[in-house]
């Protein structure tokens, strides 16, 4: 399996192989794409948000499903780790008809700054197992210079 996506005149362009057999489809650029190395930025950009206790909204690509699903950040508590004042968001399906299939998806990020500390969710890579891509579950701790 093997699945890339473009953007293109304002389009996202999904192609998905599986089985020597391609698939193709199209949407519009959300306003609101989200993918996992945007982190950072993405939580600094709507961090005001986020600690008034708004959910955020995202749109996540899945090429395998050759679309975006919709996602939000919600803010589920503040916490300390270590001296460090934290942020506890979890990112939740919007759809009750996906909720069911996705594993937790969680991102500690420091109060002050936004920046992320810890994600503990599904990563990048993917498991191939007998020639499908599943899901590898990992726990990403962040390490800042400054």
């Amino acid at each position: 399996e093997t699945g890339t996506i473009e953007l293109e005149e304002g389009n996202l362009k999904f192609t998905y192989t599986e089985k020597q057999k391609v698939k193709k489809s199209d949407e519009e650029f959300p306003e609101n794409f989200f993918i996992g190395d945007l982190t950072e930025k993405f939580l600094k950009k709507k961090w005001p948000v986020i600690l008034s206790g708004e959910s955020v909204d995202v749109r996540c690509p899945v090429p395998q499903f050759r679309d975006t699903f919709g996602f939000k950040f919600v803010k589920i508590k503040e916490s300390k780790l270590g001296n460090r004042e934290v942020i506890v968001l979890q990112m939740k399906a919007k759809s009750i008809f996906l909720s069911p299939f996705i594993s937790k998806i969680l991102v500690i990020s420091d109060k002050k700054t936004g920046r992320p500390v810890e994600y503990i969710g599904p990563v990048a890579p993917k498991l191939d197992e007998d020639g499908h891509f599943k899901d590898l579950e990992g726990h990403v701790v962040y390490h800042y210079k400054d």
